[in-house]
């Protein structure tokens, strides 16, 4: 989760346990350590489609 948050140089830890970050493809990521996740780190991938409405 570090990894993918170090390639838009911000990182997540106890201090700062959320993270809202962009991938090169667009795809947008989620990371929510503990403290704010009780039952331990949760990663989120929102991967968008080529076509537009």
């Amino acid at each position: 989760m570090s990894a993918c948050c170090s390639a838009q140089a911000e990182g997540v830890d106890e201090s700062s346990p959320m993270v809202d970050a962009r991938l090169p493809d667009g795809s947008r990521i989620n990371v929510i350590v503990p403290p704010l996740a009780l039952c331990g780190p949760v990663l989120t991938i929102r991967k968008f489609g080529q076509r537009r409405h």
